[in-house]
């Protein structure tokens, strides 16, 4: 099945290992068996600056991945939305393979190809049974070396991005977190994950091809697999995947500057997302104690139907408003900085007096977390990142993203060790320092009684 998707939001920028231990129905002898128990992820960077990391699991199911530094933050301001129509565009013909063969060969045997994008990565996953990678790697290497974009397939996509555009209205909650990011930063983190309504049809088969010459490059890519042979896989990324070494890139500079957007709709409820500042995904420690304040704050209800009343900004804001109400802190690291905040959506009338409540909690929790708290939020990271692996498409991801920042993985000791290092003092002495620095902020449906900025300063 061919299919495009915006990934959500990522837990954080570490990967843990998982052996998979469930999922050993392709293992017929105790030495397979035993195999398994230690598999381990493998990484190799190529001379040509490629990093390719696979970890054998043994299951029926194989998935290839390439991530790509070729997000929405690298587009150029006069192409906006080149990553949203490469995204739509996956799987489409190549200058060997129309997308009719592409599909047929790859759902005949029930494998998929698709194509998910962050602000930093475009990132294509092929998964299919492991018996038949070899013969659909071509098609997932075609996709990202050898695309043809015919001017006929570009206009016919079209409304493929129309519709992506018109769920993306229809929710909210990614109407005020895009806006947020364009009124924080000054640069290409600013830049949408959605092509603008202006920009539908406007990019030509001359802006993608050189878009993709200059980002889909060694430098700037990382291969994983998961459910292959290290060595199996280093001689298919080398026979198929020949990228070539190039610095001609956007550098995808960005700065957070702040501001506030208030956009006006016909609703009963209104969302506000507020942020200030957070930090990159190469920043290890600190990226971490942002983790664990994003638990200690709360992250929203873990059970359906709670009203989420029972997290520090829940309990804070159900004092504040006797309406339903959702509330919930956010932490979104990309490559070099990042935004922490707080998500609130709660009835017009009241919104003034959640967000108040929300934004008092999270001054008050940066100066005050104790021990239990800190252990706790520990516990709970360490138990959301294991089952967060059960997600194949999420560990391919987190492992590219991870070798992209840092040029290897880390491993499972390593992990707790750095999660285990960490303080009170750490954690405070961050949130204390980040809740002093200038704030931006989003705020979407009806806004007469939404606050502004200045008025939570």
């Amino acid at each position: 099945m061919m299919a495009s998707k915006l990934r959500r939001n990522p837990l954080n920028g570490l990967i843990v290992k998982r052996l998979l231990s469930g999922q050993t129905a392709a293992a017929k002898s105790s030495e397979a068996a035993e195999a398994v128990k230690s598999a381990q992820l493998k990484t190799t960077t190529l001379p040509n600056g490629l990093v390719v990391t696979s970890l054998e699991t043994f299951s029926p199911v194989a998935q290839i991945g390439v991530i790509l530094r070729a997000g929405s933050r690298y587009e150029p301001q006069d192409k906006l939305g080149l990553s949203h129509t490469l995204r739509s565009m996956a799987g489409f013909t190549t200058e060997n393979h129309t997308v009719f063969g592409i599909t047929r060969n790859i759902e005949y045997v029930g494998g998929s190809l698709t194509a998910h994008t962050t602000r930093d990565d475009i990132v294509y996953i092929l998964e299919n049974d492991r018996t038949y990678t070899d013969l659909n790697i071509k098609y997932l290497a075609e996709t990202i070396t050898k695309p043809a974009f015919k001017r006929w397939q570009i206009k016919d996509n079209c409304g493929r991005q129309r519709v992506d555009l018109s769920h993306f209205k229809d929710q909210p909650n990614l109407v005020v977190m895009e806006a947020l990011h364009s009124v924080a930063f000054r640069g290409g983190l600013r830049n949408s994950l959605y092509s603008p309504d202006f920009m539908i049809g406007k990019h030509t088969t001359e802006d993608l091809h050189n878009y993709v010459e200059q980002h889909f490059v060694s430098n700037r890519a990382a291969v994983v697999g998961l459910g292959i042979d290290h060595k199996h896989l280093l001689e298919l990324v080398e026979k198929h995947l020949p990228l070539a070494r190039s610095d001609r890139g956007n550098s995808g500079q960005s700065k957070f500057i702040g501001g506030e957007t208030r956009i006006d709709s016909n609703s009963n409820t209104t969302y506000v997302a507020i942020a200030t500042e957070g930090v990159g995904a190469k920043n290890q420690k600190e990226m971490i104690c942002l983790e664990l304040l994003q638990i200690i704050l709360g992250t929203g209800p873990n059970i359906s139907y709670q009203d989420g009343s029972h997290t520090k900004l829940g309990a804070a804001v159900a004092k504040a408003t006797s309406e339903p109400f959702a509330v919930s802190a956010f932490n979104m690291s990309y490559s070099d900085t990042g935004l922490f905040g707080i998500n609130i959506a709660a009835s017009a009338k009241d919104i003034h007096k959640a967000v108040k409540a929300a934004v008092t909690q999270l001054r008050d929790t940066a100066k005050n977390i104790s021990a239990e708290e800190l252990k706790n939020a520990k516990n709970n990271l360490k138990a959301s990142l294991f089952l967060s692996c059960d997600d194949y498409n999420y560990m391919i991801e987190e492992i590219g993203t991870e070798s992209l920042n840092y040029g290897s993985v880390l491993s499972l000791p390593e992990f707790q060790k750095a999660l285990d290092s960490v303080t009170v003092q750490d954690v405070t002495g961050l949130a204390t320092k980040i809740v002093k620095t200038k704030g931006a902020m989003a705020s979407y449906g009806n806004l007469q009684n939404a606050p502004f900025l200045e008025d939570l300063i």
